[in-house]
């Protein structure tokens, strides 16, 4: 497993220390440092939106993969589809309608076919395969929610920490009233669509 954070790596080994044969190393996916033809799968689990260039990023895969070697990716949906990421943005907007994404590649402009086929192809890839998938992620509470897209979600939580100390209690409050429609008896759940791609080294 690879991440140009070490923080995120050093997570990974501690989640997987009892995972036979596991390793992970900080490294930058658009220059990978492994042999050329060495692996038979590799996996891209909601990385492409955030590679300066996700066309160095496929090729780099498609570099090390064998053969007949597969490649197996996952993006998010268009935003309308992502109502978890959607309700954050829309209450975002609502308080703080200045307030912007970092520069970087779109967040929600890789989840179709029409997008991704381009570079899957462009990389050397065949036999492409998509699919959608429509999911609920589970949190346990606001708190767990807000943490999550605020301390894990690199990009969402920069535009949030950039805000005003009031401009985020009212983040917060608005974001409350809404996920109260959608809180169960012990857990909250919001809807979720990932867009899936696999393909082959010939």
């Amino acid at each position: 497993g690879i991440d140009f954070s070490q923080a995120m790596i050093q997570l990974a080994r501690t989640n997987a220390a009892d995972v036979n044969g596991a390793s992970f190393k900080v490294m930058d996916v658009e220059r990978l440092e492994l042999p050329e033809g060495a692996f038979d799968r590799a996996m891209c689990g909601f990385g492409l939106m955030h590679f300066p260039s996700a066309a160095k990023a496929l090729a780099e895969l498609h570099r090390v993969l064998k053969p007949g070697g597969k490649l197996a990716c996952s993006v998010w949906g268009e935003l309308s589809k992502v109502e978890f990421m959607k309700i954050m943005l829309d209450a975002v907007k609502a308080v703080a309608p200045q307030a912007g994404f970092p520069p970087g590649p779109p967040m929600f402009g890789f989840g179709s076919e029409a997008a991704l086929a381009p570079l899957l192809k462009g990389a050397g890839f065949t036999q492409l395969a998509f699919s959608a998938v429509q999911t609920e992620l589970t949190f346990r509470s606001f708190d767990d929610y807000w943490n999550a897209l605020v301390l894990g979600a690199a990009r969402m939580g920069g535009v949030v920490r950039s805000l005003s100390e009031d401009a985020r209690q009212k983040l917060m409050q608005r974001l409350k009233e809404v996920t109260n429609r959608r809180q169960g008896p012990q857990e909250l759940m919001l809807g979720a669509t990932a867009f899936l791609a696999v393909a082959v080294k010939p």
